[in-house]
């Protein structure tokens, strides 16, 4: 596949396709226990919030999760109050 197909792809994509998303600084994520009865997003911008999301399993998949605790990664940065890393 040709770089503007995958872009041209990738711009067409709603939130409804993305199991997890960033969006007004803050995560969301398709609650996958609720599914398939009920297609819900859940949102959270702190890093407890997003651990416990990961351990109650309302983000699956091994990329899902590894792409929400990336995120987990950069709201504990922005939680900090360190000067420097």
């Amino acid at each position: 596949m040709k770089g503007s197909d995958t872009a041209d792809r990738m711009s067409s994509c709603t939130k409804r396709e993305r199991p997890v998303f960033w969006a007004d600084g803050k995560l969301h994520l398709v609650n996958q226990p609720a599914l398939p009865e009920k297609f819900e997003i859940v949102t959270m911008d702190t890093v407890a919030e997003i651990a416990a999301a990961i351990t109650a399993m309302t983000v699956r998949g091994a990329p899902a999760i590894g792409a929400a605790g990336a995120y987990g990664m950069f709201c504990g940065a922005r939680e900090s109050s360190a000067a420097d890393a």
